[in-house]
């Protein structure tokens, strides 16, 4: 079922889910050198300018993440990994420019963050940002990106305030963000007014999950009974346990993530098996590793909204497999979305001859998305990706055929409805068009 078809206003035209370009249709490593080379020359020999437009001679790619705190697994090194590949399949150059990765750790520490990419770039002049994980570093990274004209790629942030009241003209929300998580569990509901209750991480991120999804259940008339928060990190979910599966809620959501959304799942697992669960889970901001560590016993059924499935067509299954023979893993939401953003990334600044942010924005705006992450997906006035997004349900160990075979789609969102409309959007450049 394709959802929001009638309810959503459309922000442009968009042509329906197509089957996703195989990666071969791409161009191969050695043409995209060969291709990089011969303009550079003819940039040189004609003078038009497009040698001059890359600042520095190279393209300077910072990637912030976290390598040693709890969103290590869902970014850290495979965010590199991504990186590198998206680097090495288009020929590590562009236009005969060297393109040059920076990872760095911000243990998703914001002031860290600031402080460490003050220093990159005050070092190496960064042409663009990318992952940066967690709003708490994503939205002051974009602050300072926007103030020294830099590029931001989000792919690991679900704040979807990086598109709404913190927008910039140089700031593109590539990954999923807290609104379009909140349509799947209006689409979990069925439709039928249903009760929930809210175990929330007390973060930034978890305010906007939490904000977000009550909202979206509550227009659609659904009743929210309760909200419990914890502590970020914390080792013992009991109370907060006890007070979901006595809430009597059809549903219990959980608005945190990592580390802190496993202990959960895992608590609320142990009380099961002394009095089963009547209440339905649903995981705002869980990735495949999660399910993985958690194990399809404890995870069997839990509801989780996502942008990206390993398994879910075959330029995807393709490049999941590229992944983990590099990293050992199948790729999270955040990995794909981290190769996919730099890759459209070089596409602009290939076709715009610079790396000024503001000019390679407005190429990213101008060209379609067509990949194995996201297919005839667009970028809007606000820095949104908008493509279609999926309701996934977790197997249970019967239903796994093989390794890493974890999630059954049962539902595909449209990207309209999924995120935010323009109409309701905050983000001050709207109106200033």
């Amino acid at each position: 079922m394709q959802l929001g078809k009638s309810s959503a206003r459309k922000t442009k035209p968009r042509r329906r889910w197509l089957t996703a370009q195989k990666e071969g249709s791409a161009m191969t490593t050695l043409s995209r050198s060969l291709r990089g080379a011969v303009l550079a020359i003819i940039a040189t020999v004609s003078g038009n300018g497009m040698s001059a437009g890359i600042s520095d001679g190279e393209i300077r790619v910072a990637l912030m993440t976290d390598m040693e705190n709890v969103m290590s697994d869902l970014a850290g090194q495979g965010s590199v990994i991504a990186a590198q590949m998206a680097i090495e399949d288009f020929g590590g150059h562009i236009n005969g420019h060297r393109i040059r990765l920076f990872p760095v750790s911000h243990n998703s520490d914001g002031e860290l963050a600031i402080s460490q990419i003050q220093d990159l770039h005050s070092r190496k002049n960064i042409d663009v940002i990318a992952d940066m994980v967690m709003a708490d570093t994503a939205i002051p990274l974009q602050g300072f990106a926007a103030r020294n004209a830099i590029l931001a790629l989000h792919s690991g942030s679900d704040a979807s305030t990086l598109t709404g009241a913190n927008c910039s003209r140089t700031g593109i929300h590539w990954g999923q963000d807290t609104y379009a998580l909140a349509s799947g569990i209006v689409q979990a509901s069925g439709g039928i007014p249903t009760k929930w209750f809210f175990v929330t991480a007390d973060t930034y991120s978890g305010h906007n999950l939490e904000r977000d999804a009550r909202a979206r259940l509550e227009a659609a008339d659904n009743t929210v009974l309760d909200v419990t928060r914890h502590r970020f990190g914390t080792q013992d979910f009991g109370e907060y346990i006890l007070a979901a599966r006595n809430s009597q809620a059809d549903f219990i959501a959980l608005a945190s993530s990592g580390a802190d959304a496993r202990h959960a799942i895992r608590e609320l697992y142990e009380h099961d098996s002394d009095a089963p669960r009547q209440a339905t889970l649903v995981g705002l901001s869980l990735s495949i590793l999660d399910i993985r560590q958690l194990g399809l016993y404890i995870a069997q059924n839990l509801l989780i909204t996502t942008d990206y499935y390993w398994d879910q067509n075959e330029a995807s299954r393709a490049w999941a497999n590229r992944f983990l023979q590099r990293h050992g893993t199948m790729p999270t939401h955040v990995h794909a979305a981290v190769y996919s953003s730099l890759t459209h990334y070089f596409k602009a600044v290939e076709a715009a001859g610079t790396d000024d942010a503001l000019a390679v924005a407005r190429q990213m705006r101008a060209m379609p998305v067509n990949d194995f992450f996201a297919n005839n997906g667009y970028i809007r006035e606000d820095g949104r990706l908008v493509r279609d997004i999926y309701l996934t349900r977790v197997k249970r160990p019967s239903q796994s055929r093989h390794a890493w075979d974890y999630l059954e789609i049962i539902d595909t969102i449209s990207g309209e409805f999924a995120f935010r409309p323009l109409t309701d959007s905050d983000c001050p450049l709207l109106s200033m068009e």
